[in-house]
């Protein structure tokens, strides 16, 4: 133990959460984007209302679809499904569908520090808790409803629970139905989830008595039907969607016809050096994917870019001390039995990384093993240097670091990316849906271009009833499917149309040629922000 004294490890531990807590929920409802939306988590609310009022998503398939359609390929129902209680509470704003995912990552702290502590020791806890709660990745993370996002905690929570049905078998079942419900949380790791699940039964199994039981086979057995119970929706998905069955819908859920994204996971050996190259610069050199909304500026990184020196160290030692049998390992496995449990999980991460196109979201099974990783580091090169520099001299240094890091990062986030975010994801489109309601544009067919029609769905709060029977895509069958028009809304390029006085006509500033048609045409311009409003006389 580096942290001798029990009262001052347990004050600790409760100041890094409180700091965890706080980095993830102050003014969640307006940072970031002051409001404004990616047009995932636009779309993400708007089914999640559409639930809770109408009982159908907004392609009308009813109770819960496995998987949501959306605009084509679709998002994850889980993520969705947990917005409904907040909406019902504090009606379709951006608190209500990005406080899951906030206290999703609140509860991935603690969750976090007892599986590491349970694996590694609580020196390698606290640090691992310490770091997760303040690298950019998993704040910037918590606090936007991206769907995709929810996958890392409930994986998280999963392989917790799986440890811990070492001390009663009550949490093995609870890790399966984790397991089974991690499913509906993100379509790309399917490949490997089922892999990576079975090798860290076996691993806990062999090291538990109920390897050793009769009842291992029941045990076993049981596991496989609770898994069963969560993969037969999804693989109902799938038959559907290869013309094998035809369509399901079942009082508890239905099951949608989608745009399968089968080419999202494919090889070769020439996209093999891309990925790789990809990973390399996304762990270890940049930390970023170059899509702002994932991460931070390239100066700070998603876990600090000084961190990687300890990365090195963190994965080499894990290395060397699961596959080198001195004595002083093999006393180390018998205090921590279960520590291979990281190198398991980042084995199965890599491999995803080399089927599918990398980002920072689409490989978010692999940075919670990151930052055990970079804890472990830290941990070592302390304990290495211990004869040259205190322990807890060389710790508080590291410890002033990250935190003035840290500080830097959010004050970069709360100002720079704030406002990138809401220019990005046309923040102004809140304040035209307002003016639209208040100027008497019902019945009017209002042009609007160069918007996300998510976004426009939430804003408007559109009734999902009327928006299934008018909604009209150029392609039902691409798997990112473009909206032309619905009821009064016609979302075209209306450059090259005649211009009709009774019409309202929205733009953003950046389409020279749709403004100058505005400016021909109108007789009422107005400004929003980055739109241009045009209409006849009122």
């Amino acid at each position: 133990m580096i942290f001798r004294n029990n009262n001052f490890y347990k004050l600790c531990v409760i100041i890094t959460l409180c700091i965890g807590f706080l980095a993830r929920l102050i003014g969640l409802g307006d940072i970031p984007g002051n409001g404004a939306l990616n047009q995932d988590e636009a779309y993400g609310g708007y089914e999640a209302w559409s639930m809770l009022n109408y009982g159908h998503d907004s392609r009308g398939y009813p109770n819960f679809p496995v998987y949501l359609k959306t605009w084509g390929a679709g998002m994850s129902l889980l993520p969705n499904v947990s917005m409904m209680p907040f909406i019902k509470l504090l009606d379709l704003t951006p608190l209500a569908i990005r406080l899951p995912q906030a206290i999703l990552g609140c509860i991935s702290l603690v969750v976090f520090y007892l599986l590491v502590s349970r694996v590694r020791g609580k020196d390698v806890g606290l640090v691992a808790l310490f770091l997760l709660s303040i690298v950019p990745w998993h704040v910037m993370m918590s606090r936007w409803g991206l769907d995709c996002n929810f996958f890392p905690g409930f994986l998280l929570i999963s392989i917790y629970f799986l440890v811990k049905s070492t001390e009663r078998k009550i949490y093995l079942y609870l890790s399966m139905i984790f397991f089974g419900l991690t499913f509906y949380t993100y379509a790309a790791p399917w490949v490997v989830l089922p892999f990576l699940i079975t090798h860290l039964y076996i691993y806990i199994m062999r090291k538990n008595q109920l390897f050793k039981k009769k009842i291992f086979g029941l045990h076993t057995f049981l596991c496989i039907f609770i898994l069963l119970i969560f993969a037969i929706p999804i693989i109902c998905l799938y038959l559907l969607n290869i013309n094998l069955i035809h369509n399901i819908s079942l009082p508890f859920f239905s099951v949608p016809i989608i745009s399968m994204r089968y080419n999202d996971v494919n090889f070769s050996f020439y996209k093999l050096l891309i990925r790789l190259k990809a990973i390399y610069d996304l762990i270890i050199i940049n930390q970023s994917d170059s899509l702002f909304q994932n991460s931070p500026s390239y100066k700070i990184g998603i876990y600090y870019k000084f961190s990687t020196p300890f990365f090195i160290i963190g994965i080499f030692y894990e290395f060397i001390k699961q596959f080198n049998f001195s004595k002083n390992f093999k006393i180390q496995k018998l205090i921590f039995p279960y520590s291979k449990i990281f190198l398991i999980w980042f084995f199965y991460a890599f491999i995803l990384s080399l089927l599918i196109d990398v980002n920072i979201g689409r490989i978010n099974i692999i940075h919670l093993t990151s930052v055990f990783f970079i804890a472990q580091g830290i941990v070592v090169f302390s304990m290495y240097f211990k004869r040259l520099i205190s322990i807890k001299f060389s710790i508080s240094i590291l410890v002033i670091i990250y935190i003035y890091n840290f500080f830097n990062f959010m004050q970069n986030y709360f100002t720079v990316y704030n406002k990138n975010f809401y220019d990005a994801f046309n923040g102004d489109l809140k304040q035209v849906v307002e003016y639209l309601k208040n100027s008497g544009s019902v019945g009017k067919i209002i042009h609007i271009s160069n918007v996300s029609y998510p976004n426009l769905l939430f804003y408007l709060k559109y009734p999902t009833d009327k928006y299934i029977k008018s909604a009209n895509f150029v392609d039902d069958k691409s798997t990112v499917q473009h909206l032309l028009k619905f009821d009064n809304f016609d979302l075209t390029d209306f450059s090259y149309s005649k211009y009709n006085n009774n019409d309202i006509y929205i733009t953003v500033v950046d389409d020279k040629k749709q403004v100058s048609y505005i400016y021909e045409n109108a007789k009422n311009v107005e400004k929003f922000g980055k739109f241009i409003i045009g209409r006849g006389e009122i």
